[in-house]
């Protein structure tokens, strides 16, 4: 898309800086980093998890030892950020003690950012409410980190946005950026639920939700293993003594998009979300091409002799494997939303910000958080999310273009 700053070649250095691999030390990843990524091993499976597995081999798909190499693809277990069955999140790993004892960052919590005041063009302070009063904050620099959601929110009630959508919202435009909150990326998911033949299969107080993953590129794709299946060791439902697992696969690269609208200036107003899943009719082929795979899945010994199909019906697939009813019947997000304020080059008329995150228009005002990703990345958006942070705090600290 004519950003050569974010080729997977110049992303790589900053993936392998965020991770210390407790499994694999080679080119494709660090040993250094803050956060810790480890595979279950095999000793360490749930019942349905080690089912899965032996089923994907069943149907033919290969091993793979490491999901996040990218000359691989197949059945392995997941590349996890979750140590002790703890997830290793940013708060731990890297807002430590010592960092946050830094004489240089001063965490102000309890805030709500309502606008950037611009004059100008020029960010020269954040307007905030704390506890309900209001005051603003003076920089000559702003990272706007909100994510997907908040951070176009931000962006429209400084006036920074389309002119219609600005005015709409009671607010002044200031600056023309027709590409903030003009679509919302995510990854829909699919799954189809089991109920267990026998007692105990299921211990939602004690079995990982996921452990295996099984990476394929769907039929037609450009993009290789665009495609997540996965098992879930339980469903949480509120009554425990009706255990049910599932298998679940998730479309990496899909071409239909939502949309995200601030009903209102309000800083404490939510926004209303249509999430367009599965709008696309390739989308929709690739969906049930990936529902098809399921059906081959529960269709083998390992599986077919512990659970049988309870949702969406007892028999959700025809003799030719294909599925009997409408997608929304067991679709929904991925949880993965992006894309809301996408980077993109000059020539873009719906870039919000440059290659580097500097909102167009404005001096002095960057987003640096999922709301750039011009398009969705075709894996969880967790890492690819932090391997942007990272380099946004490279070009801060070096003052690299910004």
């Amino acid at each position: 898309m004519g950003l050569r700053e974010w080729a997977f070649t110049a992303c790589l250095p900053a993936f392998k800086r965020l991770e210390h691999d407790l499994d694999f030390d080679n080119e494709w990843h660090g040993q250094d980093g803050p956060i810790p990524i480890r595979r279950h091993p095999e000793e360490e499976l749930a019942p349905w998890q080690a089912i899965f597995l032996e089923a994907c081999r069943q149907v033919g798909f290969p091993s793979c030892a490491d999901t996040n190499d990218p000359t691989t693809t197949g059945a392995g277990p997941h590349s996890m950020n979750k140590v002790d069955g703890e997830r290793m999140g940013v708060l731990r790993t890297y807002l430590t003690a010592k960092v946050r004892a830094r004489n240089n960052l001063h965490i102000v919590p309890d805030t709500l950012v309502r606008r950037v005041r611009l004059r100008n063009g020029v960010a020269y302070a954040l307007e905030v409410e704390r506890f309900g009063r209001v005051f603003e904050i003076a920089g000559d620099r702003f990272v706007i980190a909100a994510g997907a959601i908040a951070s176009p929110g931000i962006l429209l009630r400084s006036g920074i946005g389309p002119e219609n959508e600005v005015r709409r919202m009671g607010v002044e435009p200031l600056i023309s950026v027709p590409g903030v909150a003009r679509k919302l990326l995510d990854h829909p998911g699919v799954a189809v639920f089991f109920w267990p033949k026998r007692r105990g299969f299921s211990l939602p107080s004690t079995h990982p939700l996921i452990q295996n993953v099984c990476r394929y590129t769907s039929a037609g794709s450009e993009c290789p293993s665009d495609m997540q299946l996965q098992p879930g060791s339980f469903v949480p439902l509120p009554d425990k003594s009706f255990p049910l697992v599932t298998l679940a696969v998730c479309l990496g690269k899909p071409i239909a998009s939502g949309t995200l609208r601030y009903e209102s200036a309000h800083v404490h107003d939510r926004p209303s979300i249509r999430s367009g899943l599965g709008a696309s009719i390739e989308d929709q082929r690739r969906i049930r091409e990936a529902l098809m795979w399921i059906g081959k899945l529960a269709r083998t010994k390992e599986v077919s002799n512990v659970v049988n199909f309870i949702y969406p019906s007892t028999r959700p697939f025809d003799n030719n494997g294909n599925f009997r009813g409408p997608l929304w019947q067991v679709m929904g997000s991925g949880y993965h939303p992006c894309g809301t304020i996408p980077m993109g080059t000059d020539d873009d008329p719906f870039a919000a910000t440059c290659g580097r995150g500097r909102v167009r228009g404005t001096r002095g005002l960057f987003v640096a958080d999922a709301s750039l990703f011009p398009t969705i990345p075709s894996a969880n958006t967790n890492l690819p999310t932090l391997m942007l942070g990272e380099r946004f705090g490279e070009w801060l600290r070096d003052d690299v273009s910004l």
